[in-house]
């Protein structure tokens, strides 16, 4: 999935996402992913907010990359 909102992390866990970056979702949960940044190689958690609007988000269902 191509990110469209860039995400700085506020804990260890967390992925630095920037915009357009390309992330392949493992799971999710309560509003939050975890997966790697294709772009970057680096893992964590993240917002699924970054990769779809807020308003899509309400609608959405998301298909995680299966391991």
């Amino acid at each position: 999935m191509q990110i469209m909102t860039s995400y700085q992390p506020r804990r260890p866990d967390e992925l630095m996402l920037s915009k357009d970056d390309v992330v392949a979702v493992k799971t999710y949960k309560n509003g939050w992913a975890t997966g790697v940044n294709v772009t970057t190689g680096e893992t964590g958690s993240f917002p699924l907010v970054c990769f779809v609007s807020p308003e899509v988000m309400e609608t959405a269902i998301v298909i995680p990359v299966r391991e």
